[in-house]
């Protein structure tokens, strides 16, 4: 999954040219402006995981938009719809996950196999595209928004890697299940071309089916204009 990431991404920066420079609105009168942006932000984002059955190493998010259109009635007044291409990841302390008929399961503790080879390193990781629809309040180079998130969860995994003295692998599984539908509730505060960004997921909004692994986060990063 992260070469897939790695190739979508580099062609949606080939496409940067066509984004434009000066970012001139795409419509404007007495009415309002209407605007219309390629590749007009990305960030990156720490879960902070409240599941009290999972203890992360580490786990994040790394996102870039794709487009984004904003219709301002006002001068301080402004709607934003977007659509980002996300990865989200989620690398497990002193447990591991594995997949059963394509059901995300987690392993408590990392067991050592017959022959001294230990399992030391479980991620779960997913590609998503995000559209996020927000209420901007702008004042000059200040900007405040707040609104909603969907999500559509294309594709997850797990992986997993084992240590033997100095000797590593690694094994990736695939085909994981997600729901395929879930949203988080959405803040941005920014100036000029740097800001910070706050998602909560409420718990009924699913990551994984009923019976997997039960997911509750909250996420707070950076984001920057291109």
């Amino acid at each position: 999954m992260k070469k897939i990431l790695t190739i979508i991404l580099a062609s949606l920066l080939a496409f940067t040219a066509l984004a434009q420079s000066e970012r001139e609105p795409l419509y404007s009168s007495a009415d309002g402006t209407v605007t219309f942006n390629l590749l007009s932000r990305f960030g990156y984002g720490y879960h902070i995981v409240k599941t009290e059955a999972f203890e992360p190493a580490s786990s994040g998010e790394t996102f870039l938009n794709v487009f984004q259109i904003g219709l301002y009635p006002s001068e301080n007044l402004g709607f934003e719809l977007g659509a980002d291409l996300a990865y989200n990841y989620f690398r497990a302390k002193d447990q591991m996950f594995t997949l059963d008929d394509n059901r995300i399961v987690q392993v408590t503790g990392i067991p050592t196999i017959e022959g001294g080879v230990q399992r030391f390193r479980s991620n779960l990781g997913s590609f998503s595209a995000n559209f996020p629809l927000l209420v901007k309040g702008l004042f000059g180079k200040f900007q405040v928004g707040a609104g909603a998130e969907g999500r559509l969860n294309f594709a997850g995994s797990t992986s997993y890697s084992f240590r033997q003295d100095n000797l590593y692998a690694s094994v990736e599984e695939r085909k994981a299940k997600l729901n395929l539908f879930n949203y988080d509730f959405l803040g941005v505060i920014s100036y000029d071309d740097m800001g910070i960004y706050f998602k909560y997921y409420p718990k009924g909004s699913r990551f994984l089916p009923d019976g997997s692994v039960d997911f509750s986060w909250m996420t707070v990063g950076i984001v920057f204009q291109m």
